[in-house]
């Protein structure tokens, strides 16, 4: 196999056209295997530092909710996200109408999850009637 690829690196023209499909096979599955290596190689990189970060934001969140009360830890935070939410749609709906203050009061904000493909049909739909 060695006096193969050295003979292709020096004079192609002098070879047979089966010893060139066999070396030009033989680079071709050592290149693909090196490049396979290197994707897992990769890959587990990626793992242990997406392991690495999750155990420090745990270990970051446990801090955090043991230094509050247990009980009204997790409470406090949705409703603080909640009361954002609310405030920036607010904000948003005063500032398209231009003024400071409104007479619009929001009762309810429910979340519908809607798939990518229904989004972009959506998006398709709207796009062809303008």
């Amino acid at each position: 196999m060695n006096e193969l690829i050295n003979q292709m690196s020096t004079d192609v023209t002098a070879m047979t056209l089966w010893e060139k499909l066999t070396g030009s096979l033989a680079v071709t599955v050592f290149s693909m295997t090196i490049v396979f290596l290197v994707l897992v190689l990769i890959m587990y990189v990626i793992k242990g530092l997406t392991a690495t970060i999750l155990s420090s934001q745990k270990k970051a969140s446990i801090k955090n909710a043991s230094a509050s009360t247990p009980e009204n830890a997790g409470q406090a935070v949705i409703e603080s996200n909640d009361e954002e939410v609310v405030a920036c749609i607010m904000a948003a709906i005063n500032s398209y109408y231009a003024s400071s203050q409104s007479k619009i009061v929001i009762r309810n904000i429910s979340r519908k999850e809607q798939s990518t493909w229904a989004n972009a049909g959506m998006l398709d739909q709207l796009n062809s009637r303008l």
